[in-house]
């Protein structure tokens, strides 16, 4: 009797299961194109898939009039795409792309330009890096302003090693007798520590730029030794980047270590702009939409609390515009209170068009609150719509002329969407990504164990 009721309850539970596992995850979304009277955004989504046991990408693009919305194609499986990104003017798109090819994996870097193929770089085999980061922590891929560069994080290349003993022929080695390769003999077992955790393998990173009216990949010079480069992104002027700079000495401690912002030009000019004096760790340095101010995040470990640090891009000067200190907003004659900022990155595109205010979403309590910032006086205003949701559990995605599109965070009690908002008003695209099915199953299992083990 016993095993019959438990067999019942698994065949429940692995019903369950798979009903849930028909609903996809949204990873991102992206406005791609804004006018009054209609918006496009694009959105990327992951499924497992039980009879492959594998998790497959797709992207796909939502039409909208405002008042409803429509699929403009068939969701397209990216599953090997490894990082992507749109130029500003959206004329050009890059992707990497990873390709298994016997028993070795290959990356390429394709530029798609007017619906066709333009360029495809076979990473591997112009053999200039390693691998290509696309974490959330070192990874990045952007296009300068004027849409002829693509920077992006990789691997340092490293030489190959083999064993004191191994034969050569004589073809490799010169009249000499002086072997030209880059082989290093006796280091093929090294150990070389790597940043650990969820970035294991990744080792040393440089930053690279790729050229693609040149058809040139180069590795920036001049990052002192010490140094780990992250979360690069453009000056206003494209002849340089600005990124983070981890410390890796005497350890590499994870990326909750200290590091500091720093400026590189393409010439290898480098220069430090952020201090790490006060012992403190930053996140994603974002510019304003007309590249007069630069902006980032500052705090202590494992994501404790970030002060917003905002710099004058001509000036250079730096201020605080969000401290650590808790405060109370005044909110239509109501007090709510604001515990600080516990963001992990700023999104790339959270700027309103007047150029002084971000806009961030943040935990606050229970729940995820939308605040607007205004760097110059910093003013804090939270931004409410009863309308969208209550209790708010939105996270802003991407802002593009006053239109946001936000992702209504994993709940019990409301399907997981994307929600596109015209002001803070207007509430589209919602799909079905519903979590309360997972939960259930973890509660059956949670009582079967205790009942019989």
């Amino acid at each position: 009797m016993i095993v019959h009721f438990i067999t019942l309850q698994l065949d429940k539970i692995v019903a369950a299961y798979r009903i849930a596992t028909q609903y996809p995850e949204l990873i991102s979304a992206r406005i791609h194109d804004c006018s009054k009277a209609h918006v496009s955004v694009h959105s990327v989504w992951v499924q497992r898939v039980l009879e492959r046991q594998a998790k497959t990408r797709f992207r796909q693009t939502v039409f909208s009039d405002y008042k409803t919305y429509t699929l403009t194609s068939p969701p397209t499986d990216i599953t090997d795409e490894l990082i992507s990104a749109h130029s500003k003017s959206t004329k050009y798109f890059c992707v990497v792309r990873e390709i298994e090819s016997g028993k070795d994996i290959k990356q390429y870097l394709e530029v798609w330009a007017d619906c066709s193929l333009a360029k495809n770089y076979d990473l591997s085999a112009l053999d200039v890096h390693g691998k290509i980061y696309a974490d959330a922590e070192f990874g990045i891929l952007e296009w300068s302003p004027d849409e002829t560069k693509i920077v992006y994080i990789a691997e340092k290349k490293v030489p190959k090693s083999e064993p004191f003993y191994k034969q050569k022929p004589k073809a490799s080695a010169d009249k000499d007798g002086v072997d030209n390769s880059d082989t290093v003999p006796g280091k093929e077992y090294d150990w070389s520590q790597d940043w650990g955790e969820e970035l294991v393998g990744k080792i040393i990173p440089v930053l690279v730029v790729c050229d693609i009216k040149t058809d040139t990949i180069e590795v920036l010079s001049n990052i002192p030794n010490d140094v780990n480069p992250a979360a690069a992104t453009w000056t206003p002027d494209g002849k340089g980047v600005v990124a983070i700079g981890y410390t890796i000495t005497p350890r590499k401690l994870g990326t909750n270590s200290l590091s500091h912002v720093f400026s590189l030009t393409l010439s290898g000019q480098y220069n430090v702009l952020s201090s790490n004096s006060e012992q403190l760790s930053v996140k994603t340095p974002r510019f304003n939409l007309n590249g007069t101010k630069l902006v980032w995040l500052a705090g202590g470990p494992h994501y404790s609390c970030f002060k917003l640090m905002s710099c004058n891009w001509s000036t250079k000067e730096i201020t605080t515009v969000v401290d650590f200190d808790n405060k109370i907003l005044q909110i239509n004659h109501e007090q709510l209170p604001f515990y600080g900022l516990h963001n992990r990155r700023i999104p790339s595109r959270s700027w309103l068009n007047d150029d002084k205010t971000i806009v961030l979403s943040t935990p606050q309590g229970g729940s995820i609150h939308t605040f607007a910032i205004d760097t110059g006086n910093s003013c804090t205003t939270y931004i409410n719509d009863t309308y969208v949701m209550s209790p708010p559990h939105l996270s802003l995605l991407s802002l593009f002329q006053y239109r946001s599109v936000y992702i209504n965070e994993v709940s019990e009690t409301r399907p997981r969407c994307v929600i596109l908002l015209l002001g803070i008003r207007v509430a589209l695209c919602e799909t079905k990504f519903s979590t309360y099915i997972i939960y259930y199953i973890y509660y059956i299992l949670y009582i079967y164990m205790c009942i019989y083990y």
